[in-house]
């Protein structure tokens, strides 16, 4: 292959690269405002809304959960729930 050919080759590919790195971080950063806007969606949300893992309990198999992750609202109505069970069973 004449030199000026190959010189070519690697000016276009150098090229490339810089398209290749500019495309990559243009996709990082659109990731990460995604996660964002979903991030608020979720904690700005009237509805509750939580993610619970199930597991084997003293009742059963998957008869317990824990949480993972809830939003304000799930945590609120979680929290309402607590306090109202511990009322009524102290009363």
């Amino acid at each position: 292959m004449p030199d000026a050919e190959l010189h070519a080759l690697r000016q276009q590919l150098k090229a490339l690269e810089r398209r290749n790195s500019e495309l990559e971080a243009q996709l990082a950063l659109s990731q990460n405002l995604d996660d964002g806007l979903y991030r608020f969606l979720f904690d700005t949300m009237d509805e509750d809304f939580c993610i619970i893992e199930f597991f084997d309990g003293p009742h059963g198999p998957l008869s317990d959960y824990v949480h993972i992750m809830a939003n304000d609202s799930g945590k609120q109505l979680h929290f309402e729930q607590e306090s109202s069970q511990g009322m009524s069973q102290a009363h």
